[in-house]
């Protein structure tokens, strides 16, 4: 009986041995089918063609990063990564458009790395994803959805808007505009005219050289510093946050300060301006220098302060 049961044991042996290896075949065939599924998601750019130095590029993605800076060369770059679909890329002599063909609900990381000629015109735009803009000299724009932004040493004007993202802005020769809903705004050494709204977070503007600036919050505080143009206008204002201004000892301005609930308080000179404290509200009215400019902060339920320097403003 032995020796035929080990006949037995080894002819079914022999007989399973295939069965094994062509299991381990479909195990191999159906992992290298999900693979090139992947890959068939997977789009993938690195070029560099020639470009005017003032044509235009817009690029828009769904989520992850857009890098944008910018070189002296009259050519532009292009590296780029999307899991999420193909990238369709369309491009001119003048001007380069990129974006994202969704395959599905499919989901994945995306990144745009762009450099361009430093007078080209950018246009950006994300849903989820953070931008990011650095040393461009033609106009520009930023918008985004739930991503943050952040931009430095740009030379033409600039418009941003995030919902929920916070926007960090830095050495801009030119207006900018910016608005958000609930993120911060932070800007620093802006050379021209301002802009600057959001509804829940606060704004702070550092070191600007602006004729015009206006700067409002509903519930977050409010703070600006720079020189002051003699003919300029500046324009503060929040509903429960503070309001900080830091003024250099040569400003010339007429001030309006108010506040329904909370303090004034001033490093400069102040008088009550006659028939202006009425219903709790305090509005206090004064010259600095030789007047001139024009400067206005308004709170219903914070504190004013102006400040002697040229310091950061940063309202608490």
């Amino acid at each position: 009986m032995r020796p035929s049961v080990w006949i037995m044991g080894a002819a079914l042996a022999i007989l399973l041995a295939p069965s094994a290896d062509a299991q381990s075949k479909r195990d191999k065939d159906r992992d290298r089918d999900r693979d090139r599924d992947d890959d068939e998601y997977v789009t993938r750019i690195d070029t560099t063609f020639a470009f005017d130095r003032q044509g235009t590029v817009a690029l828009s993605s769904m989520s992850g990063e857009i890098e944008v800076t910018s070189w002296k060369r009259a050519e532009v770059r292009i590296k780029a990564y999307s899991e999420r679909g193909q990238i369709m890329l369309e491009a001119s002599r003048s001007r380069v458009e990129m974006s994202i063909r969704a395959r599905g609900s499919r989901s994945g990381d995306t990144r745009y790395e762009v450099t361009v000629p430093e007078g080209a015109r950018v246009l950006t735009q994300s849903i989820s994803g953070e931008i990011s803009l650095r040393g461009i000299n033609g106009e520009s724009t930023a918008h985004t959805v739930s991503g943050d932004v952040d931009i430095s040493d740009m030379g033409a004007r600039l418009d941003v808007t995030t919902v929920s993202g916070s926007a960090r802005i830095v050495g801009v020769n030119g207006k900018v505009e910016v608005d958000a809903v609930s993120g911060d705004l932070e800007l620093e050494r802006i050379t021209g005219d301002v802009d600057a709204s959001t509804v829940s977070g606060e704004v702070s503007i550092d070191g600007a050289r602006s004729k015009y600036v206006h700067a409002s919050s509903h519930s977050g505080n409010v703070g600006f510093s720079g020189t002051i143009d003699p003919s300029g206008r500046y324009e503060l204002e929040t509903h429960s946050g503070n309001v900080q201004l830091m003024l250099p000892a040569s400003a010339a301005a007429m001030l309006d300060l108010e506040t329904f609930s909370g303090e004034i308080e001033s490093d400069f000179q102040m008088t009550l301006e006659p028939g202006k404290q009425n219903g709790g509200r305090r509005r206090m009215a004064f010259k600095i220098g030789n007047g001139g400019a024009r400067i206005s902060a308004q709170t219903h339920s914070g504190n004013i302060t102006i400040e002697r320097g040229t310091g950061r403003a940063t309202p608490e």
